[in-house]
C-alpha cells in the first residue's frame, strides 16, 4: 500500500479487539469496546447526540464507584500493612535487642507475608489500571460530543450548499453532476430523517 493510500479507519479498525474495557461491577463483569462506543455514526447523528448524555451518565458513575472502591482497597491495604509492620518491628526489635531500620522491617513485613502482600499489591494495580480506563472513557466522551458538533455543522453547510445548487442550478452543470447532488441530497434526507445509509 503506497503512503497516500494510508487508511486511519482501517488502522484503528484493526485495532479493535485491543480496546475493549473489562471492569468488575457489583452485578458482574461489565465489558465494552471503546471503539464501538467512540467512533461517531456521521449518518446518524441525531442518535448519536441524544445518546451521548446518557454515555456520559453511565461512565461517570462507573468511574465514581472504582474511585470509592480504589480508595477503601487502599485504605484496607494500609491498615493490614501498618499492623503487619508493627509486628515485624517489634519481632526484630526483641531478636536483635534494638530498634530495627525501616528498610528491614519492610523487608520482613514482604517477605514473610509474600502470598498476601503481593494479592494486595495486584488487586490495587488491577482498580487502578481499571480506573484509569474509565475516566479516559468519560474524556473520550467529551471528545467525541465536540467531533459530532463539527460533524453536524459540516454537514449542515454540505446540505446548505447542495439546496443552494439545486435551487439555483448552473446551465454548465454536467449530467454526471446532477446525478451526484441527487446522491448528496439523498443523503441528507436520510440522515435528517435518522435513517442509516
Amino acid at each position: 500500500m503506497a503512503e497516500s493510500d494510508f487508511d486511519l479507519r482501517a488502522l484503528m479498525f484493526s485495532r479493535r479487539d485491543e480496546m475493549v474495557v473489562r471492569v468488575r461491577q457489583r452485578g458482574g463483569a461489565v465489558s465494552v469496546n471503546m471503539y464501538d462506543e467512540l467512533t461517531p455514526d456521521e449518518v446518524d447523528l441525531d442518535t448519536e447526540f441524544s445518546a451521548l448524555p446518557g454515555q456520559v451518565a453511565y461512565w461517570s458513575t462507573v468511574a465514581g464507584r472504582y474511585e470509592q472502591l480504589y480508595t477503601r482497597l487502599q485504605r484496607d491495604y494500609e491498615a493490614w500493612y501498618a499492623e503487619v509492620y508493627e509486628q515485624m518491628f517489634n519481632l526484630l526489635e526483641k531478636e536483635t535487642g534494638r530498634k530495627p531500620n525501616i528498610s528491614s522491617v519492610e523487608y520482613m513485613v514482604r517477605n514473610r507475608n509474600r502470598e498476601k502482600y503481593n494479592s494486595l499489591q495486584e488487586e490495587l494495580l488491577q482498580v487502578k489500571v481499571d480506573l484509569e480506563s474509565i475516566r479516559s472513557m468519560v474524556t473520550a466522551l467529551h471528545i467525541k460530543s465536540r467531533c459530532l458538533q463539527q460533524l453536524a455543522q459540516r454537514q449542515a453547510v454540505e446540505f446548505s450548499n447542495a439546496e443552494a445548487s439545486y435551487r439555483f442550478p448552473r446551465k454548465e452543470r454536467s449530467p454526471s453532476a446532477d446525478s451526484s447532488l441527487e446522491e448528496v441530497k439523498d443523503i441528507f434526507r436520510r440522515v435528517k430523517k435518522g435513517v442509516k445509509a
